[in-house]
């Protein structure tokens, strides 16, 4: 007979064996008895229960002993009385009661396919898509797959885990198609590999096999995926001069499988073919992302130090000099090239072969640099005995190729001179000829007098007159303008906005020579060029003028002569041949009748380099009233032109106008005449109306 014990306690298991093994089987719950009766006493129902949380059953073995069991049938729900405080029993095995669960209530997850790419970079993200199927006879609870990589095939605690998926509950007989992707080691070693997925990989799921949850797949790790970017043959001019400048072009390429981001070429100044850190950094250059496989072209400029020594130097650049980016390769990212330094007066010695030119150019190049009376006074001596011969010709190719990269001449110095020596377009429409060997002393005076000098002004009626003022008064001004007897109501129009909206492109326009001549800038595809005027402008017999600022005096002393030259020189630039594109031979001639009639958004190009935009204003244009008003409160360059009607008077009919403003008020755009007056005040439905074509710059 058994005696009463006090608050027994009553422990659940699950098991797969019909025999209680505290090794193996599962604890599910715990219950307290206020009092429980063996033997003839009352008995509880052990099935139901919640497990304390405060329990501890880590020492189950020690409060048990050795395993027990009790033979039945399996699977079994086991049921120990009093299995953690013990009781004074004949046996444990007294104590558990053996209980069946319903046939067919377990379930069983597997997965039935796994697929991915065949071989993945390290680094990179693997995606794989599975199905899992639950092949038992009971809904399986949420659970996770997890994902393995491993050397052999055959997964072990030394494996690596790359990542798990989330499988929501699965009814009995069901399956999922799951997608997921994760993320390989970048240090992971590239080679062959097992893609192991696992289902309920937590075992949080009970299931009639567990042997049936993993699928393997094989799979190639390569090395992670990374940029290599190295610098392509670099080449110096072959002599240089210090103090001055060295232009480089030179070409960096990313030769990896992965984009190389931003990143910095250092440019180095070195004695020897070794790069270390007694050599001088010139300067850099930021290279933005790089694709792989891709490869940019880059221009630098460096400036060389004017007490270098003379000598034999090696230019280095290395590219991703910062070590910013990761690389496959990081043995190949310097190139280098050789030059050697010199003085500008040995240069000159040394290359310049003409006694009189050599001498002339030793003295001259003191300063450091070739000016442009320096050239003119070059210029006149190759002229010497009433002609240039062959040698004095070469010294003044070889002067002008050095120009800019070597003898320090000023950009608007190199291209004048280029165009003297090398020839232009303008040199035979004008009849002077190009420059050859042989050339008389008359042709290089009339060459330097039309493109140093400003003398060979463009054809027109009327007679020319030394003109008095002053280049700018006050600055720069929308109302500067004022047209004349020809016309460019295009270009003045331009000049008009770029004068109210970008002055300073106005001022930029002109370089003063000190010698009552001005070079005057304009730009071919964005690449600057040049002409030289003089201060005579055309007027009529009252003596005044009848192109820009007509009707002013040329005696007057507060002339503004800006307007005017700029003119001028856009008639002289006619004769160069690329100024007025899509007209005939006529318009390509040094002459006012020259720059009659043309288009606004040429003009922008020209003047400043910008790109711009042109819109026929209609119902269906993509402008509308809110973006031209847009326009007009912005500092873009503005012009509008009309040549389908004057709209009963509105407008000029074949004109040309300046957008200065918008009055909120009226609802309408203030149109400046390029005359100086009758402006014009629209709307925008009367713009429409007039199909005002509509031209800006976009910046």
């Amino acid at each position: 007979m058994f005696t009463e014990s006090t608050s027994p306690i009553v422990s659940s298991f699950a098991s797969l064996e019909d025999s209680l093994s505290l090794w193996k089987d599962t604890l599910q719950g715990i219950h307290s008895k206020s009092e429980l009766v063996l033997n003839g006493g009352q008995r509880d129902n052990l099935g139901e229960f919640v497990a304390p949380t405060s329990v501890s059953v880590h020492n189950r073995l020690d409060r048990f002993g050795s395993d027990q069991s009790v033979p039945g049938s399996s699977p079994r729900n086991l049921n120990s009385a009093d299995s953690i405080t013990g009781l004074s029993a004949q046996s444990i095995g007294a104590n558990v009661q053996v209980k069946a669960p319903a046939a067919n209530s377990i379930p069983d997850l597997m997965i039935s396919s796994l697929s991915s790419s065949s071989s993945v970079n390290a680094g990179s993200t693997l995606s794989v898509s599975y199905t899992v199927n639950n092949q038992g006879n009971a809904t399986a609870a949420s659970n996770n797959t997890q994902f393995y990589l491993s050397t052999d095939n055959s997964l072990d605690a030394a494996d690596t885990l790359i990542g798990s998926s989330a499988v929501s509950s699965l009814s009995t007989g069901k399956s999922k198609n799951i997608s997921f992707s994760a993320t390989v080691n970048s240090s992971l070693a590239p080679g062959n590999y097992y893609l192991f997925a696992k289902a309920d990989g937590n075992n949080q799921v009970i299931e009639s096999n567990e042997s049936n949850n993993l699928i393997s797949k094989a799979i190639t790790i390569n090395a992670a995926a990374k940029a290599d970017l190295t610098i392509n043959a670099i080449a110096p001019s072959s002599v240089l001069v210090g103090g001055t400048s060295l232009s480089l072009n030179y070409n960096i390429a990313n030769l990896g499988n992965a984009s190389a981001a931003s990143n910095l070429t250092k440019f180095y100044l070195s004695t020897d073919t070794l790069l270390d850190g007694a050599d001088t950094v010139l300067g850099t250059d930021t290279v933005s992302s790089l694709a792989a496989g891709a490869n940019t072209n880059r221009s630098v400029s460096l400036t060389l130090a004017s007490s270098l020594n003379q000598g034999a130097y090696y230019l280095f650049a290395q590219a991703d000099s910062g070590s910013t980016v990761s690389e496959s390769n990081e043995a190949n990212n310097t190139n280098s090239g050789s030059f050697s330094v010199t003085t500008l007066a040995d240069w000159c010695s040394q290359n310049i072969k003409d006694l009189e030119l050599s001498s002339l150019s030793s003295n001259l190049t003191t300063d450091g640099s070739l000016s442009r009376q320096d050239m003119i006074d070059l210029f006149n001596s190759a002229k010497d005995n009433s002609l240039v011969d062959g040698t004095e010709f070469t010294d003044l190719k070889a002067l002008v190729t050095n120009g800019k990269q070597l003898l320090g001449m000023q950009d608007f110095v190199y291209v004048l001179s280029n165009n003297l020596v090398n020839g232009n377009t303008a040199n035979t429409t004008s009849g002077v000829g190009n420059l050859f060997a042989g050339s008389t002393d008359a042709q290089m005076t009339n060459l330097v007098d039309k493109w140093f000098l400003g003398t060979d002004c463009p054809d027109t009626s009327y007679s020319y007159q030394y003109a008095q003022g002053s280049l700018f008064q006050n600055g720069v001004n929308v109302n500067d303008i004022k047209q004349g007897m020809v016309g460019d109501c295009y270009y003045l129009s331009t000049l008009s906005s770029i004068a109210q909206e970008k002055p300073s492109y106005i001022q930029d326009m002109f370089i003063d020579n000190g010698d009552n001549t001005f070079t005057v800038k304009f730009l071919k595809n964005g690449v600057n060029d040049y002409v030289t005027v003089d201060r005579y402008l055309p007027t009529d017999s009252n003596g005044k003028f009848v192109y820009a600022s007509y009707g002013s005096n040329y005696t007057n002393t507060s002339n503004e002569l800006w307007v005017a030259l700029a003119e001028k020189a856009y008639a002289q630039l006619a004769e160069s041949g690329w100024s007025r594109p899509n007209y005939n031979a006529y318009y390509n001639t040094n002459s006012y009748a020259a720059i009659e009639s043309g288009w606004m958004d040429l003009v922008i190009q020209q003047v400043t380099g910008l790109s711009t935009t042109s819109q026929t204003l209609s119902a269906t244009t993509s402008m509308t009233q809110t973006s031209l008003i847009n326009l007009v409160n912005s500092n873009q360059i503005l012009t509008a032109g009309f040549v389908y009607g004057d709209g009963g008077g509105l407008v000029v009919n074949g004109h040309a106008y300046t957008i200065t403003a918008y009055n909120s008020t009226t609802g309408q755009f203030h149109l400046r005449n390029p005359w100086g007056y009758q402006d014009s005040d629209l709307t925008w439905s009367q713009l429409v109306s007039l199909q005002a074509v509509v031209q800006y710059s976009n910046t």
